[in-house]
């Protein structure tokens, strides 16, 4: 399962990208939320943290984006659908956490689901298409890997753009990519 690669998570706002080496893959924890926390608390935890251009605040405190990112990770590595990108040649992923409808009528059973980790949202985690980039350090290929991955992606988004907030910024990647 150890390899070197970039994880990308994009937020409703925000972008968290962890650079990791096998040895911090080895190394990872899961992340001490408390023992009533899912694996959908560790996601909408982390969705909120990357909406509402909350950036400054966890790019200023140390200790909240290691959590980020060791959530990010705990996310990947208990993922069974993530064993296909660990087999693979690939080296960036890009996991996308978007704001999730709530419909008419079930909106309680929602909302108790965001205020558990004290968000405004509750969010979908979508993994796009792996890719392979020559360096993980080259900003132009992680930039041109991230167009790739969306774009491999968009016939699905665009398919299941109901389940997305009508404030999703999904809905403003496919318009654009309707143009």
């Amino acid at each position: 399962m150890a390899k070197n690669f970039v994880l990308r998570v994009m937020g409703e706002s925000d972008i968290l990208e962890v650079a990791v080496s096998e040895e911090r893959l080895a190394a990872h924890k899961a992340p001490q939320h408390g023992k009533d926390w899912e694996r959908h608390d560790n996601a909408n935890w982390l969705a909120h943290w990357l909406d509402g251009d909350r950036a400054a605040s966890w790019m200023e405190d140390k200790s909240l984006s290691d959590k980020m990112e060791a959530t990010a990770l705990d996310l990947l590595v208990t993922d069974d659908n993530a064993s296909a990108f660990f087999d693979s040649e690939a080296n960036y992923l890009l996991m996308l956490l978007l704001r999730e409808k709530w419909p008419v009528g079930s909106k309680a059973s929602f909302k108790v689901k965001a205020d558990k980790v004290e968000a405004n949202h509750t969010y979908h985690m979508i993994y796009c298409t792996p890719q392979k980039i020559e360096k993980t350090d080259d900003e132009q290929m992680i930039a041109s890997a991230e167009s790739h991955a969306l774009g491999s992606h968009l016939p699905l988004l665009k398919r299941s753009r109901k389940i997305f907030a009508n404030s999703s910024a999904v809905h403003g990647v496919i318009k654009q990519a309707m143009r």
